[in-house]
Parts: C-alpha cells; sequence; structure tokens
C-alpha cells in the first residue's frame, strides 16, 4: 500500500470491477466467480465452511487434545479470531495484485493466479528479503504438508488398518506401516500437484476435493450428532452415496462442456442426457461448480442416511449417551468449575456471530 501512496490511491488505480466485490451481481457476467447466492450461501457458507470446520483433521484434532469438553468448545471460538482476519492477510495482496499485473489470470502459465504472491515478492521484496521471503512461503507449504501426511498415515495405520485388516500386531508392525503410509500420502501429494496444474486455481481444486469428502462427511456427523436413530450402517452408504453423488456430478459438468459433435464414441448412448442436463450443469467458473457439487452431496448423504437407517438396527441408546444431543449420560455429571463470563463458548459464539455480520456490512 505504501507503494501505491495508500488505500485511496490503490483503489483509484483498480480498474477490474469484476474482482472488486464477491456477493454483488451475483451470478451476472460482471462477477468473476459466476455463483448466485443459493449456491454461494449453501455450498459454501453452509456445507464447506462447516464441513472444514468441524470434520478436517487438522482442525479437530487441535480439539481432540483439549483437556476437557469445555476446552474442546473453545478450541474452535478462540481459532475464530485470527481467522477472521484473514481475508485482510489475502484479499489486500491480491488486489494489489492485480493492480502490478494486469495480465495476472490469462492465462494458466507463468502468470496464473497461482503465482500472484510469488510475483508480488518478487517484485517488492530485495534481494536478501526475497530469499527470506521465499523460505518463509515454503515452511508455511510444508506445515500444512506435514499435519495432512500425518493425518492420512494416523487414519490408515490406526483407523482402518489396525480395525480391520490386520488386528493385534505388535506396535512394531503398526510403526512400520506408519512409515509406509507417510511414504505413500507424499507420493500422493505429489501427484496431485500435477493434477493442480490443470485447474484455473489451486483453491478450486482443494474446494471440489471438499466437495467430494468434507462435504458428505459433515452430513454425517451432522445426524450422527443429533439424530439417536442414526445406524451405523446408515451413516456409511449415505457417505459413501454422497461421494460418489459429488463425484458423478462433477464427471457430468464437465461432459456437458463438451460441444454435441466432439461428444467421444463411449458417451453417445448418453448424448440425449448430457443434452437435457446441460442447461443444468453448466457452470461459469470451476469454483461455482464446486459450491453447487458440496451441496448436492450432503443433501444426498443427508437423505440416503436417514433413509437406511430406518431399516437398519441403530446404536444402543446407551451407547450414544454423552454423544448424541438430547441423550443423557446415566454417570453423574462432572462438576463444572466457575468460569469467567468471557470464556463462556456461548457468549463467545454470539461475539462472533455479531462481529461476522458487521465486518460483512462494512465492508459490503
Amino acid at each position: 500500500l505504501m507503494h501505491f501512496g495508500g488505500w485511496e490511491n490503490m483503489v483509484a488505480e483498480f480498474t477490474n470491477p469484476g474482482f472488486s466485490h464477491v456477493w454483488m451481481e451475483m451470478g451476472s457476467d460482471h462477477n468473476k466467480l459466476g455463483v448466485d447466492w443459493i449456491g454461494l450461501v449453501s455450498g459454501l457458507g453452509f456445507v464447506l465452511s462447516f464441513g472444514y470446520w468441524c470434520t478436517d483433521f487438522l482442525v479437530i484434532q487441535r480439539a481432540l487434545a483439549a483437556r476437557d469438553v469445555r476446552s474442546a468448545q473453545r478450541t474452535p471460538l478462540v481459532a475464530a479470531f485470527p481467522k477472521i482476519l484473514f481475508p485482510f492477510i489475502t484479499v489486500i495482496p491480491g488486489l494489489i495484485a492485480i493492480v502490478m499485473i494486469p495480465s495476472l489470470g490469462e492465462n494458466l502459465g507463468d502468470k496464473s493466479y497461482n503465482m500472484a504472491l510469488p510475483l508480488l515478492i518478487g517484485s517488492m521484496y530485495p534481494n536478501g528479503m526475497l530469499g527470506v521471503g521465499l523460505v518463509a512461503l515454503l515452511a508455511s507449504f510444508m506445515s500444512g504438508m506435514a499435519g495432512n501426511v500425518t493425518a492420512f498415515n494416523t487414519v490408515w495405520t490406526y483407523d482402518i488398518y489396525q480395525s480391520y485388516i490386520a488386528r493385534d500386531r505388535s506396535d512394531k508392525h503398526y510403526l512400520w506401516m506408519g512409515h509406509v503410509a507417510t511414504v505413500v500420502g507424499i507420493l500422493l501429494s505429489i501427484l496431485s500437484a500435477y493434477l493442480v496444474m490443470g485447474f484455473p486455481t489451486i483453491m478450486e481444486y482443494m474446494q471440489m476435493i471438499f466437495s467430494f469428502f468434507n462435504a458428505p462427511l459433515f452430513a454425517t456427523f451432522f445426524l450422527g450428532m443429533f439424530w439417536a436413530r442414526c445406524s451405523p450402517w446408515g451413516a456409511f452408504v449415505g457417505l459413501l452415496a454422497g461421494t460418489f453423488a459429488a463425484v458423478g456430478h462433477y464427471f457430468l459438468s464437465e461432459a456437458v462442456k463438451i460441444a454435441p459433435e466432439f461428444l467421444p464414441a463411449y458417451l453417445s448412448p448418453a448424448a440425449s442426457l448430457i443434452a437435457d442436463l446441460r442447461p443444468h450443469l453448466s457452470y461459469h467458473t470451476v469454483m461455482a461448480g464446486n459450491f453447487w457439487r458440496a451441496t448436492v452431496a450432503w443433501v444426498v448423504c443427508f437423505v440416503v442416511t436417514i433413509l437406511v437407517s430406518l431399516v437398519t438396527k441403530p446404536k444402543p441408546r446407551e451407547e450414544l449417551a454423552g454423544l448424541v444431543w438430547g441423550v443423557k449420560s446415566l454417570e453423574p455429571a462432572l462438576a463444572r468449575e466457575k468460569e469467567p463470563l468471557w470464556m463462556n463458548p456461548y457468549l463467545v459464539s454470539l461475539l462472533l456471530i455479531s462481529l461476522t455480520v458487521a465486518l460483512n456490512l462494512i465492508f459490503w
């Protein structure tokens, strides 16, 4: 901002109105995101946002490490306050990049959106600081990657391999399997990096992956927390149905992009179906499709879980005590220490919601 002489001067040089606001003119050609209100609120505001905060391993493992339930409740709330500042850290540099690099985003090469921050660092930092900036950028990437690889080998080794494939093995064996899972996870992440190159931005690829897995998982969590009749088979089948629905939605939305005369031979039998779906599955951007895909995955998982649960055996009610809303534990509740009013999670939640609404109104 000092380079432009302040915020007002930077705004004066900002001549691309399509990037100046996310909420206005939803669904019109002037909105570069190409998303309507329903897709944004349901797909991003509800499914993907709650799916990330409530089911992402890197987030919930902090809460699982808390000393008690009250601390676990406060964990995401405390993290939410600095999270509110993230738009300033990400959006303002992005706006500056659009002004300084007018051709940004015109192709998927050196001037793609993914290169906004490296290009800014290269143009604004002196030689000494350039190395420090790149090291900091790589360190943040490695931190996130380390957390995701840890989550991958933990879930695979303990929740799948130890529970269903190789039970009652030695700790040394599970440690070895954890090492193998780490190597496999890193190789998969390298492969996914090549897949990202086919997308306009990294975020569009990430939200697509979230729509495949986090969206239906959030529906499973939601029903498991608030509906005691939900059965294990219902949750499992619903989760698979939601994931397959999201994957199917993706391939159909890609198929409708192909002109009828260029349809591959194996898609010819479905030509009429693709033609009928084209008006409903044609999205302005990949991100717009991701938001609707997440909504579809959540709804399918939610409905299928309920239907299957109604015809399968649920968990005994005594096993759900303290885990499902409204199912009280038979054990006497532990005495809760008196806490300051500002540490009450309900009050903090209300404060966070109010602050979020206020910021959206201020920057409308």
